[in-house]
């Protein structure tokens, strides 16, 4: 059996598969396990999940293993990924610097024949693509690009060895999460920093904070009940989401019942102790559809006692408000999450 890509997927189908007693092995582009924590290595790259949930939820792995930040760098990662091959043993059947590029089903012996990059080919009975959703940079159709003399380089495809900003004028092109991590980290050594931004961005505080080891020690005290929970909702957090549709608009906005991290988070978007404590919610919607007052509109509930928020828009109209009223006898099972494609 053969698994393509080394990151979150690809190992735990490598140790799963093993344990089933498969013989299973790893094509892996890059040099090192990790995955995205490979190639993203650009200044300021780190995970945008707090650190309870974004891990493997075997207890063979989280026992002895403390993050140091709630939302930790790369290279935290990087260490974590050292920590699990180490327990796991992972490397022994991963092959790096092996690009899969095709790969055809011999159909008179029942296998794949798998071309890589080195120019080997191997066969497998079972593929299994563990290639994640975004693995393929974009980059784009700039006129002139191509005749640029400067340093140009993508933040998926960072130098492994770093790049020196000191005294240099550095554009960034984009405002994604990568481009507002990246910038936040270039100013402080760039001479001059220029922005090229297409669409504005809505981008919240991270809320960073130090972990000490009491602090990981409760949160492991946890944990069995996050994972379980991560298993069972709709975007694998401990929380979860449901989505109400503003009456005659078409417009679906996500109510979210937080878990006891994002609470206090959450609080920054509830103006009163009503919000707070999950009773009746009136916020102003205005022209609802921009992501400020989509923003604006999200009616977050701090009580544990609370599940879901239901009810019906009291009123939509240009100035005036939409009001719902949470209902803390609605169960996650009664809840349908809304599909996107929807």
């Amino acid at each position: 059996m053969l698994v393509v890509g080394a990151g979150f997927a690809g190992l735990y189908q490598l140790d799963h598969l093993r344990k089933l007693g498969y013989n299973v092995k790893v094509f892996e582009a890059g040099s090192n396990i990790g995955g995205v924590w490979y190639w993203n290595c650009y200044p300021g790259a780190r995970v945008d999940s707090y650190v309870p949930l974004y891990q493997f939820s075997s207890e063979e792995l989280w026992r002895d293993w403390n993050y140091s930040e709630l939302y930790p760098s790369w290279e935290e990662l990087r260490a974590y990924f050292r920590h699990v091959d180490k327990k796991l043993g992972l490397s022994r059947d991963i092959r790096f610097n092996t690009r899969v590029t095709g790969a055809e089903f011999d159909t008179d012996r029942d296998q794949w024949v798998v071309q890589a990059s080195d120019g080997s080919v191997t066969r497998a009975h079972f593929i299994v693509l563990c290639t994640g959703l975004s693995a393929i940079p974009y980059i784009p159709s700039i006129a002139g690009l191509k005749d640029f003399r400067g340093i140009c380089h993508h933040t998926g495809l960072w130098p492994q060895e770093g790049v020196d900003f000191k005294g240099k004028r550095v554009g960034v092109i984009g405002t994604g999460a990568s481009g507002v991590q990246v910038i936040q980290e270039v100013y402080q050594d760039a001479a001059e920093l220029t922005v090229f931004q297409r669409t504005p961005n809505l981008a919240l505080p991270m809320r960073q904070r130090k972990l000490d080891d009491e602090t990981n020690r409760r949160m492991k005290e946890t944990f069995p009940e996050r994972f379980h929970k991560r298993a069972e909702t709709f975007g694998g957090f401990d929380y979860d989401s449901a989505a109400l549709e503003v009456a005659g608009l078409g417009v679906r906005v996500n109510a979210v019942a937080p878990g006891p991290i994002e609470t206090g988070m959450l609080n920054r978007f509830t103006g009163n102790a009503e919000r707070k404590a999950g009773l009746v919610s009136s916020v102003p919607l205005g022209r609802v559809g921009k992501p400020d007052e989509i923003a604006n509109a999200l009616v977050f509930l701090a009580s544990d006692k609370a599940a879901f928020i239901t009810g019906h828009v009291l009123s939509v109209d240009g100035g005036k408000s939409a009001g719902w009223r949470a209902d803390p006898t609605v169960r996650h099972s009664e809840v349908k999450p809304w599909n996107r494609t929807s």
